[in-house]
């Protein structure tokens, strides 16, 4: 009797250590239902879906042609980082460089307003104005949408330029979509 006693022991408890990691996972949140988003952030999701125009960092903040905000999508081929001069110790990742990319992109500002300026993969930007960072604005909640992973707020003035530093990206190349945000 000892034996099958142990067998059926060993069939009940056997399947506790498993229900046990089971409560332990995260569940994958549910993506936001893209439909509820404004129409002003689902023209963002969606022109990250297509094409854009390929550019290439630069990496310092020197003369370069500038990119305006707009409904296109920047394709931006990257640097590797350490051959970058990034602005401002606390721009700098938490990383060690190594394997990773960033660059600098001219952003001309035609008007006044915020600023959003989205990314499809996990980078640092910062928009740099006369040699220091600009504070961000949260504008809307983080997208959980289509291609973006970040979207964020600047408020920037118009008829000015700025520079676009990116850090942080384990890709040569992000796709960007800067925009202005409706005033309202």
């Amino acid at each position: 009797m000892k034996p099958v006693s142990s067998v059926l022991c060993l069939l009940i408890l056997l399947p506790l250590p498993v229900v046990a990691q089971m409560d332990q996972t995260h569940s994958v949140a549910p993506a936001e239902d893209c439909t509820r988003l404004s129409p002003e952030l689902r023209a963002v999701v969606a022109a990250m879906d297509r094409s854009g125009l390929r550019i290439e960092a630069l990496p310092r903040p020197e003369r370069g042609s500038a990119v305006e905000p707009s409904s296109h999508k920047l394709e931006v081929a990257l640097r590797p980082l350490s051959d970058v001069a990034l602005v401002g110790k606390e721009t700098k990742p938490n990383e060690n460089g190594e394997n990773l990319f960033g660059g600098f992109v001219r952003l001309a500002i035609p008007k006044d307003g915020m600023y959003r300026i989205s990314a499809g993969s996990t980078i640092w930007i910062e928009v740099i104005d006369e040699g220091k960072p600009i504070e961000r604005v949260r504008i809307a909640p983080r997208l959980h949408c289509g291609r973006i992973h970040k979207s964020l707020g600047f408020p920037l003035k118009g008829e000015q330029s700025y520079w676009l530093q990116i850090s942080g990206s384990k890709r040569p190349d992000v796709a960007l979509l800067i925009t202005k945000e409706p005033e309202r």
